[in-house]
């Protein structure tokens, strides 16, 4: 039996099956940090704008991740 990760962006659907369900050892409380404006900003010729920077910060808050790791 093959087991399929879902990796961001891929919709698949085998991560929803049963089988694949029923291996998770998941808490019941995970935190996630976001690194998007950090990461961004450190890739060549990349740099936010303060509007850019607040659009994503609230989209992901609407997303309920509210730990994001900043650039200063």
């Amino acid at each position: 039996m093959y087991k399929l990760i879902m990796k961001a962006g891929s919709g698949t659907a085998w991560n929803l099956h049963e089988e694949v369900l029923a291996e998770y050892r998941l808490p019941y409380r995970v935190s996630i940090t976001d690194g998007t404006i950090r990461e961004g900003e450190e890739a060549p010729h990349v740099v936010y704008r303060l509007e850019e920077k607040l659009r994503i910060t609230r989209l992901l808050n609407g997303m309920r991740v509210h730990d994001t790791a900043s650039v200063d």
